[in-house]
């Protein structure tokens, strides 16, 4: 009887490792997954960044020409967009009649607005992000943990600037692909300034 009872204990021992073991590979397992997608989030990568904007709860992203626009977003000149001739301007964003931001489009000439292509815009408020980023939410660290030192940091501004900086821009488009980052005093990131700039193919000269 007792040889019965110390086979039936032993047989319940072992179920009961079995699955605990079992339950403990699988949680293991299920965190995989979120650790590596955390990982992939990390880093600059501009193709990623270029398609992670989300104004006002909409997803958006650039380039985007302005004659591909949603039925729901309009789009008006910007009363001070003068670089007409060199193929820059600005115009007001519009999504269901409400004005959200400004945008930079360059391809962008007199007779010939509707083609061109939305490369440049900031997000100032925290109904915004990009990438992530949240104006007066995220933080200085926040930027420093998701991309590493930046490229460049704004003499002028102290803005930290990740991607290419086009130092060359005068009056003509920016040609350039990446992040610029405002922080006040309090290492609050007070904006973020997307731009990416691809040469169309019929550019005029």
């Amino acid at each position: 009887m007792k040889r019965k009872i110390l086979l039936i204990l032993s047989s319940l021992m072992l179920i009961f490792c079995v699955t605990a073991c079992s339950k403990q590979t699988d949680s293991s397992t299920a965190n995989e997954p979120e650790a590596s997608q955390t990982e992939e989030e990390k880093g600059f990568d501009m193709e990623r960044i270029r398609k992670s904007i989300v104004i006002k709860g909409q997803t958006f992203e650039i380039p985007t020409p302005l004659a591909d626009l949603g039925e729901e977003w309009t789009w008006k000149e910007h009363e001070n967009s003068y670089w007409g001739t060199d193929g820059n301007g600005l115009v007001y964003l519009y999504y269901k009649g409400e004005e959200w931001f400004i945008a930079t489009v360059h391809n962008y000439y007199e007779g010939s607005e509707n083609e061109g292509i939305i490369y440049n815009l900031t997000i100032r408020t925290s109904d915004c992000s990009i990438d992530g980023l949240v104006p007066l939410e995220s933080t200085r660290q926040d930027v420093v943990d998701k991309y590493g030192e930046p490229v460049e940091i704004s003499e002028r501004t102290g803005s930290y600037r990740y991607g290419t900086v086009d130092h060359n821009v005068g009056l003509g488009p920016a040609r350039e692909q990446g992040l610029t980052i405002g922080v006040d005093e309090n290492d609050i990131v007070t904006k973020v300034t997307i731009s990416y700039y691809v040469e169309p193919e019929n550019e005029n000269n």
